[in-house]
């Protein structure tokens, strides 16, 4: 058997398997690129703030603690974002994957949200996890490897013989078929590059751990040494804003965007902070503290880490369009709805290949006219 023919059933039995699957994690992809303004959008009383006097600056993060754990006794809070913004919020993250928002101004308990209890969180579980868990993000995770088999087998196929114009063109004077037949090779062809993309990052993101790893180990970097707070007798935590300011004066000109608090007494508090080159939406630079005497055990610069970091931190970004602009996002929510306009165009395809022939030759047995299975060209008929 030819290769082509090999690889034309591999590229045509892995979409019918996937293409549901590709096409729903495409379409909730392509709403989750403006997930932060249609949330804002659908919930300004919960992500909008404004100050109640001129000038007014934001409460301390301590205090948004006390504010929370007031209103929210049996709550623990794993990560704390500030607000970036002057009309942002306070986000708390509990555990168990409720999220809170504060006033950061008046310290007011805004809501408490379940992950899925509202549109972009549901979206955002489904796009990720199928609803289903782990499980469900294993799934995606083999469906994004299984969309780079589709690109690779599906740029073989396309190849054109008689140069790239031939292969670009949409001949739309020709049957429905062979309309159908152009949309699909041209479509395919002009997004393999971003669904290539967007199908690694997202893997990667799934299994994130051995491929960081596995970065680490090509790139000679060295692993994370494991990091602890030293408790002293009598001595409490120092307040987050003290510990915020340290990190501050290390990483001059980056913005907090998360507080990692310590969840028992020797563990560390992280503070994230962005610098505006950064690429990632919640910046990867960070700021290892002693949560009892400040001590800053760690930097991470982003802008400064060695190759293996500097690539793991692309993914995300890459993944989600977030470079180039409006311009880039605008171009990713396309990208995300060709996978449906392929499965459908394939389909089609499929059925004018497998089951209208049949149906014609069901039809001539009747009739005593019947023609044989064999001389039917799997690539012609597809057309």
């Amino acid at each position: 058997m030819k290769l082509r023919r090999v690889l034309f059933h591999i590229h045509l039995y892995t979409g019918l398997v996937v293409g549901l699957l590709l096409s729903l994690t495409g379409l909730t992809g392509s709403l989750l690129v403006f997930s932060h303004e249609i949330d804002a959008w659908l919930y300004p009383q919960l992500l909008h703030s404004r100050p109640v006097a001129p000038g007014q600056v934001i409460i301390p993060p301590d205090q948004v603690l006390q504010a929370i754990r007031e209103q929210e006794p049996k709550a623990t809070v794993q990560f704390l974002a500030p607000p970036r913004k002057p009309d942002g919020v306070y986000q708390a993250y509990l555990k168990g994957g409720r999220r809170a928002q504060v006033d950061p101004y008046s310290g007011a308990l805004l809501g408490v949200r379940s992950p899925t209890g509202h549109p972009v969180g549901f979206l955002f579980d489904l796009h990720t996890k199928l609803l289903s868990g782990d499980n469900g993000e294993q799934v995606v995770g083999v469906g994004g490897l299984l969309l780079l088999l589709l690109g690779v087998t599906g740029v073989y196929l396309w190849w054109p013989k008689k140069g790239l114009r031939e292969g670009l063109t949409v001949q739309w004077q020709g049957s429905w078929k062979r309309v159908n037949w152009d949309l699909h090779r041209v479509g395919g062809v002009l997004v393999v590059v971003f669904l290539s993309l967007i199908a690694l990052t997202g893997a990667t993101l799934v299994w994130s751990q051995p491929v960081t790893d596995c970065t680490y180990r090509i790139t000679n970097t060295p692993p994370r040494p494991k990091l602890a707070s030293r408790p002293r007798p009598g001595k409490e935590p120092l307040p987050l804003a003290d510990l915020d300011s340290r990190a501050d004066a290390v990483l001059p000109g980056a913005q907090t965007t998360r507080i990692t608090l310590a969840a028992k007494p020797t563990a560390t508090v992280v503070i994230r902070k962005k610098f505006p080159r950064e690429l990632h939406p919640n910046g990867m630079s960070s700021v290892y503290l002693d949560q009892y005497s400040g001590q800053v055990l760690r930097v991470e610069n982003a802008l400064q880490a060695p190759a293996g970091p500097r690539l793991l931190n692309l993914r995300y970004p890459l993944h989600i369009g977030q470079f180039g602009g409006p311009v880039m996002r605008a171009v990713y929510v396309l990208v995300g709805l060709t996978p449906a306009f392929l499965f459908v165009t394939g389909c089609l395809m499929w059925w004018n290949r497998y089951w209208v022939p049949r149906c014609r030759r069901a039809l001539r047995q009747t009739e005593g006219t019947a023609a044989p299975l064999e001389q039917l060209r799997p690539e012609k008929d597809l057309q």
